[in-house]
């Protein structure tokens, strides 16, 4: 009898509950249901992915790495390397960064591109993990101690890929010495002939700084505050003392320019004078992105690195490219 009063009271629970359950589904009919994000629960995950995609490319041994010795300075360098042994007969790539910045920001491209050869990321002297010498090298220093670092390091032609001054860097290389270089990439390659002077190269640099990843604002403040702002600020004031343009119709490589379309340090219009001023040059405009394109299009900038370096070297032409859309322009 106790038993059966006992399944009695369960069973009047079960239906209560039941019925309770359909009343509350009956006046709120979007209770359980997932809501769309808010935007500070977007801005929150934003910010938690940045500060994890930072905090992977924040230690030195994030990658392996290695020091050479070069003109009296250790220059640390980053070091990605092919899986097998097929890649061996491939020419490796050299990445050279921005003013003032590691090459940490080049990992992400890096990792991309050692799947078809040996990648090294070299941080210039005073700058990153590598030696502070008291003055901080011009662009034609720079081009002279990577020629050295790469003999230190037997390493006798590469492809280079540059950003901003990075792209300066590569010019000079190739244009001192042609035989050393394979095929460039210049990625927002920097300085226009308007904007040489120290006063609108920090200008630039700050308003194109909020169009940058969240995670490559924090590699900025990072590095720049390793290298110290005032070397920052003196090397600078040296590129601007470069006039590329004087270079760019010698060189005999085939280039790549890439740009951003919403680069604010570069402008599309320097860009495009870049490129026709090449012998054998192509331009790829990628549609958002800012002067970082190379981290924050890596993927797209790791497969046009490709394509160059699997293109057969035709006759000099300028290739204008548009959001995938090719068209020839005849120069005047």
């Amino acid at each position: 009898m106790q038993n059966r009063n006992l399944v009695r009271k369960v069973a009047m629970v079960g239906v209560a509950g039941s019925a309770g359950l359909l009343a509350v589904r009956f006046l709120f009919p979007n209770m359980g249901k997932k809501r769309r994000s808010s935007p500070i629960a977007k801005a929150v995950q934003e910010f938690r992915s940045a500060i994890g995609d930072f905090l992977s490319l924040l230690p030195k041994n994030a990658v392996d790495g290695f020091e050479t010795d070069v003109h009296q300075v250790k220059v640390y360098s980053r070091l990605l390397r092919p899986e097998g042994n097929h890649h061996k007969d491939q020419l490796p790539f050299i990445l050279l960064a921005g003013a003032g910045l590691s090459g940490r920001y080049f990992i992400p491209l890096g990792k991309l591109l050692s799947q078809q050869a040996m990648v090294y990321i070299p941080d210039y002297p005073g700058c990153g993990w590598s030696g502070k010498p008291m003055d901080p090298p011009g662009v034609g220093e720079l081009a002279e101690t990577i020629r050295s670092w790469m003999d230190a390091n037997g390493i006798d032609r590469a492809h280079l890929v540059g950003n901003s001054m990075g792209s300066q860097v590569a010019v000079e290389l190739a244009y001192r010495y042609p035989k050393r270089v394979g095929k460039l990439v210049l990625t927002c390659p920097s300085v226009e002939p308007m904007s040489r002077t120290l006063p609108r190269q920090f200008g630039r640099f700050l308003i194109n700084f909020p169009l940058e990843p969240l995670t490559m604002q924090m590699i900025y403040m990072l590095d720049y505050t390793q290298t110290g702002f005032l070397r920052m600020l003196r090397m600078l004031q040296r590129i601007c003392r470069d006039p590329v343009e004087t270079k760019l119709p010698y060189i005999q490589a085939p280039v790549l320019v890439v740009q951003g379309s919403r680069d604010l340090a570069v402008s599309q219009a320097w860009a495009e004078k870049v490129a026709s001023l090449l012998p054998n040059s192509r331009l790829e405009l990628i549609p958002g992105k800012a002067h970082c394109v190379m981290y924050s299009a890596a993927d797209q900038v790791a497969q046009l690195t490709r394509d160059l370096i699997h293109s057969e070297g035709a006759e000099p032409e300028q290739l204008f490219i548009v959001q995938g859309i090719t068209q020839q322009q005849v120069l005047a």
